[in-house]
């Protein structure tokens, strides 16, 4: 195995055969989750990190599969349930409410998500989870004011 193919599966999570966005997503949960930092400044410099790696890697599969946001990919999941976890609140219920939410626009993908997918070199299969992660955290973060 490359490193190219462990990035963008998301060490393997991607080819499992049911959900693998769902798993990469739980992943990026359970990655951001164990942090053991609760530094804003440091989680935002390791999604940088996730999304220039991911891009790189995503474009790289994409070659050799030949299918654009293939499936097995899961490094975008990773780096948008990632946002929507920084962006939260800390709390019992939020990092859950943040991998549902941020699971629902992800497949709904409501405007502009889908058009973010149509970027070349791997960054469209970045951006459009980044969206649908900070739609996920903005919902959250108004319910918490609003309730």
């Amino acid at each position: 195995m490359n490193y190219h193919y462990l990035v963008a599966t998301g060490l393997g999570v991607g080819k499992l055969p049911v959900m693998p966005g769902t798993f990469g997503s739980i992943l990026g949960t359970l990655a951001f989750l164990l942090m053991p930092t609760d530094s804003f400044l440091i989680k935002m410099i390791i999604l940088v990190i996730i999304l220039i790696a991911g891009a790189f890697s995503s474009f790289k599969i994409e070659n050799v599969t030949g299918n654009k946001d293939n499936q097995i990919i899961v490094i975008d999941e990773i780096a948008g349930v990632w946002l929507t976890l920084s962006i939260i609140p800390s709390g019992t219920w939020f990092p859950l409410a943040g991998l549902l939410l941020f699971r629902l626009f992800d497949i709904w993908k409501p405007y502009p998500i889908r058009k973010l997918e149509r970027v070349k070199y791997g960054y469209g299969v970045m951006l459009d989870d980044i969206l649908a992660g900070f739609y996920a955290g903005a919902v959250i973060l108004i319910l918490n004011m609003v309730i």
